[in-house]
């Protein structure tokens, strides 16, 4: 009697090397892992989602606690400078 391995026979896998894949292959074949497009779904959402929040944040001055603006305008401010020997 011979004696039992350990693995399940039911259970293996067979790995198959395609050495002559092209890329039109390969792209299908990474299309077709669901897991790989939702990635970069969620991935891409979120980079425009921050891409939107930052935009509009720029546009909106910084307000004090209080302080009630009803105009804004940039100014160039002079300012000195010494340098230390």
């Amino acid at each position: 009697m011979k004696p039992q391995s350990k693995a399940n026979p039911k259970r293996r896998r067979t790995v198959l090397q395609v050495k002559n894949a092209t890329w039109r292959d390969r792209i299908r074949d990474l299309v077709e892992r669901t897991h790989l497009l939702w990635g970069a779904m969620v991935t891409l959402g979120f980079v425009v989602l921050l891409s939107v929040i930052a935009n509009s944040s720029r546009k909106q001055p910084l307000i004090a606690v209080g302080q009630v603006m009803t105009q804004t305008h940039t100014v160039r401010q002079g300012f000195t400078y010494r340098t230390r020997r």
